[in-house]
């Protein structure tokens, strides 16, 4: 048997880079805004072993889908606070307000907000679409649980 140790050395590469990715919250962050988990276009990131069959699923803590320390779980954790519908500007400005700096960026705050909550915490089961957004009016979102 002939072992091809070029391409143990890419596989070894792949890993190492994988590490360093799940290593950086804001790499982890940025790449839950930005993976498709539902298989479109090929990207998946369905774990099977992490799903218990069905019947023996058991209700978990959401914020515990989601790393600490990012700006996702503190978009979350704030989301969840929330009894009335809200927009991502809503949770910007309730953020904002108990001291979270935002980082700046290309992307206004409250756009970047409304976006990690359709994206990823939507997603995740996390929030729900209240009222689609229309025109100037945002999209408004309430807490599942």
């Amino acid at each position: 048997m002939k072992i091809d140790l070029a391409k143990i050395d890419a596989q070894i590469k792949r890993l190492e880079e994988v590490r360093r990715i799940a290593s950086d919250p804001d790499l982890l962050s940025l790449l839950e805004t930005v993976v498709v988990t539902n298989g479109v276009n090929g990207t998946s990131l369905h774990r099977p072993s992490e799903n218990p069959p069905v019947g023996q699923q058991q209700r978990t803590d959401p914020l515990s889908k989601l790393q600490k320390g990012t700006k996702v779980h503190a978009i979350a954790e704030c989301a969840l606070k929330q009894e009335k519908p809200f927009s991502g500007y809503d949770i910007t400005k309730i953020m904002t307000e108990e001291g979270y700096q935002f980082p700046n960026g290309k992307t206004p705050t409250g756009v970047a907000v409304s976006d990690v909550l359709r994206l990823a915490l939507l997603k995740k089961g996390i929030v729900r679409i209240h009222r689609a957004g229309k025109g100037k009016g945002p999209t408004l979102f309430e807490r599942i649980q």
